[in-house]
């Protein structure tokens, strides 16, 4: 089950699927955070929210809202909370994405790249 944002007990738009309501029947959560532009930090609290006494998988993120860096900034503070991490992949490889020559190109490139990185750095700590 993936769980959104606004799964968590907010003001607004609610899911109906509260972390701490469905954890029991689960074996981990798993989520979809999209760090925005500005507001690493709000990305940070909102996986908080999904630490419920059961491991979290951030399944689905991509620095779609915000730069390089500050992605960079969301997976090194998520670290605290997260067991693990999946992106995207649509079976490219690295090569092809650097000759495509389109804008999803260099986008998916740059994403591959610092996934690879990301998690040589990980294994090291």
């Amino acid at each position: 089950m993936g769980l959104v944002d606004w799964s968590l007990d907010r003001p607004g738009l609610k899911s109906g699927f509260g972390p701490d309501q469905v954890a029991p029947d689960l074996d981990f959560l798993s989520v979809h955070l999209y760090p925005e532009r500005s507001r690493v930090r709000e990305a940070l609290d909102t996986l908080n929210g999904f630490a419920v006494g059961k491991p979290v998988v951030i399944e689905e993120t991509f620095p779609l809202k915000c730069s390089r860096e500050e992605f960079a900034e969301f997976m090194c503070g998520s670290r605290e909370v997260a067991s693990g991490w999946i992106g995207f992949y649509w079976g490219a490889t690295p090569e092809e994405y650097r000759a495509s020559g389109t804008l999803q190109g260099v986008l998916m490139l740059a994403w591959l790249e610092y996934f690879q990185a990301a998690a040589g750095d990980h294994s090291r700590n």
